[in-house]
């Protein structure tokens, strides 16, 4: 069994010495590019494996094996189809020109889109895995020591963080008092400013000068509270950045105790971080590098006069599966023999797949029963009717088969004669005889596509398969 499937294959070069002149060069630069292809793709990998929940561990999970599925899919969807698939067909599609019909520009702003969108999201995809690929690194070794460390350096910063909500909640009731201590006063006042007002209602001039300084009063109770405001935003800040420094003093110098303790080579995080810091660039760079290879293969691949040709490429099984395949074919002939033999053929319906090796195997045996010397014999072949549809008949055809070995001896004639005699003997035996389709009863036919003994079992056979009942109509 093969599996046909279509490749690509440049033709030969046509302009040798261009061809001759850049060939290295085009290989080198491919290698390249595959290079790049494959350092961008385990960052991707790497990216969706991680975002799948999948975690680096010897032990495979369900979770993790979806994961892994997620990253590989990545993979082809992104270096496959975008890069290997949609950005050639640009470029080659740009080099060659090839803009003649409205079909082929229209295909090509499609591939366009794709191309920009594919690679787009590869680029990123490559930038955000490498951006991950050394997050979470441990590099500590922890010890009950250092463990104890870690606990006293936790109580003391959440000693830290008490103090500083308590001190934050005191700078906050403070500054509710001292606010509703100038709402008191100033609302005093301007009560007291609108009932002299009242009484001077009559008095413009006394009413205005009121109204003045309920105004200069209402203000300056706005600047006093907004100022009051601020000050507590600046406590606040105040207080925070205390607390952080705090924070972060106690935290450096748990650490260095700790770093001291574990015996930690500062020297490898250093790398560690120099690696992830510059690589990144490198990766970029890379990534360019496997788009410029394509570019670069197809203008050599012009240059060179070589023409894209689509052939049919037969991708051969591997040999393990060919093994299975006899092995399987050979057991299935097996259990066919041992059923006829058992059975018989005419108690059992074979399938139409092996109807013809069975009934050569059988013809073989009941041929060597009854002659001494090997009789060479051709395999059936379909004589004026359907076979498939007559199982009844294959008996026959067995029987006539084994009839003929018995009579003649056939062993001096060639294979094209033995076939020939065997299939004019099986006319003479079995072209007059065949079983009704509908009550199996044995008659004589006379033309080749009959299949019922009368026509009163073609018409019962016809309502059975349709369920219907045949409504004769008169002659005129």
């Amino acid at each position: 069994m093969t599996n046909v499937r279509l490749k690509e294959v440049a033709t030969k070069a046509t302009k040798t010495d261009f061809y001759n002149q850049f060939f290295t060069a085009a290989r080198i630069t491919s290698i390249i590019g595959y290079f790049g292809q494959l350092i961008s793709a385990l960052t991707e990998f790497h990216l969706f494996f991680s975002a799948l929940g999948g975690v680096y561990q010897s032990n495979i999970t369900i979770k993790t094996f979806f994961a892994a599925l997620g990253g590989l899919l990545a993979i082809y969807i992104f270096e496959y189809l975008g890069v290997r698939i949609y950005l050639v067909r640009i470029i080659r599609q740009l080099t060659n020109r090839d803009f003649q019909g409205s079909e082929r520009k229209i295909l090509f702003v499609f591939n366009l889109i794709f191309v920009v969108a594919l690679c787009g999201a590869n680029l990123v995809s490559s930038y955000l895995g490498q951006k991950m690929t050394f997050t979470n690194k441990i590099n500590v070794r922890t010890t009950d020591k250092t463990h104890g460390l870690e606990i006293e350096k936790t109580t003391k910063i959440e000693a830290l963080t008490t103090q500083y909500n308590k001190q934050l909640q005191e700078l906050t009731t403070q500054y509710n008092n001292d606010k509703n201590d100038i709402k008191k006063r100033y609302d005093s006042d301007i009560k007291e400013l609108k009932n002299s007002r009242w009484t001077y209602r009559d008095n413009e001039t006394k009413y205005n000068s009121y109204t003045a300084q309920i105004d200069s009063k209402l203000k300056a109770k706005t600047t006093d509270l907004s100022n009051l405001k601020t000050q507590l935003i600046n406590d606040k800040e105040q207080l925070k950045n205390v607390l952080t420094s705090q924070k972060n003093d106690i935290s450096k110098a748990f650490n260095n105790r700790i770093n001291d303790i574990s015996k930690v080579e500062h020297s490898k995080i250093n790398l560690i971080a120099t690696v992830q810091e510059y690589t990144l660039p490198i990766l970029i760079i890379f990534i360019l590098l496997s788009w410029f290879a394509i570019v670069y293969n197809e203008i050599f691949v012009k240059g060179s006069g070589q023409r894209i040709e689509i052939k049919e490429v037969e991708k051969r099984p591997v040999l393990i599966s060919v093994l299975l395949l006899g092995i399987y074919e050979k057991i299935y002939q097996m259990f066919y023999y041992i059923t006829a033999r058992i059975v018989g053929t005419k108690k059992y319906q074979f399938g139409s797949i092996k109807q013809d090796v069975v009934k050569y195997d059988l013809s073989k045996i009941h041929i060597k029963k009854q002659s001494k010397q090997p009789v060479k014999i051709a395999a059936i072949r379909q004589i004026g009717y359907n076979r498939n549809n007559q199982n009844a008949n294959n008996d026959n055809d067995i029987v006539n088969i084994s009839n003929v070995a018995k009579t003649n001896d056939l062993s001096d004639l060639k294979p094209n004669n033995v076939q020939r005699y065997t299939v004019n003997v099986e006319a003479k035996e079995t072209v007059n005889k065949r079983h009704c389709k509908n009550c199996n009863k044995v008659f004589e036919f006379k033309h080749w596509n009959a299949r019922y003994c009368s026509d009163v079992c073609r018409i019962k056979n016809w309502e059975q398969r349709t369920g219907k009942k045949l409504k004769k109509k008169q002659r005129k």
